[in-house]
């Protein structure tokens, strides 16, 4: 499938308020243990949508140490709007224009599920390249099969009928046993959490049964 990415951006903005969960996991697993040192540290955000995520990363690190990379030009304007100086295109399947171990923090926020699985490789080597040894990779996507239950559901009880069919542009579903088995090929810690949970899991607590999840990576395999 080959997706214009310039049309999406056109029928689908990327607003909203920057979930609750993301931030709980960004301060625990990043923030607070590096506190002190926010002026010397970088920040990426890998296929940053509009841009929301810059106000929040602005709050705690300079705004010229807070980057991001697009592969839609009319998303990287609408970031630019928010002053974000450091947002770039970067077409697909191109290298990072970073040198080797740059970052100390790289966010990708619904983003892999849009990647096909025979390019995820390429994707997550450069990620992972550019990241410092000491740095973390945190990552969020749907959680599938329990994903689509979730979508009908909506459907039905609010009338919102365009979700009874799938995203057309997430060609590559993963599941919590999916999504482990690619970070564990380059973090030597992953930890997998809850990102939307959704009304099942508070009655059965099983990764099944979460609606998108997130993944924290440390120690990046050499």
């Amino acid at each position: 499938m080959t997706m214009d990415f310039e049309q999406y951006a056109k029928e689908k903005a990327m607003s909203g308020e920057i979930p609750d969960s993301w931030t709980a996991a960004f301060e625990e697993y990043f923030l607070a243990p590096r506190k002190g040192n926010e002026k010397e540290q970088t920040i990426l955000d890998y296929g940053f949508g509009d841009g929301r995520y810059f106000e929040y990363f602005s709050r705690n690190y300079l705004p010229e140490n807070i980057y991001g990379v697009e592969v839609s030009q009319i998303r990287v304007e609408r970031a630019r709007k928010r002053g974000w100086k450091n947002a770039s295109f970067l077409e697909l399947e191109k290298p990072l224009p970073f040198k080797n171990n740059f970052f100390d923090f790289v966010s990708m926020v619904e983003v892999v599920e849009h990647i096909p699985y025979d390019k995820a490789d390429f994707y997550f080597s450069e990620i992972k390249r550019v990241l410092k040894s000491d740095g973390a990779f945190m990552l969020t996507t749907p959680n599938y099969p329990i994903k689509r239950f979730y979508d009908l559901h909506i459907a039905v009880t609010k009338g919102k009928w365009g979700r009874i069919k799938d995203d057309p542009t997430h060609v590559s579903p993963y599941s919590f046993k999916k999504m482990r088995k690619l970070l564990d090929k380059y973090y030597k810690d992953v930890i997998l959490l809850g990102y939307k949970d959704g009304f099942l899991y508070k009655h059965l607590k099983s990764d099944l049964l979460r609606h998108k999840m997130l993944a924290v990576c440390r120690n990046p395999i050499s």
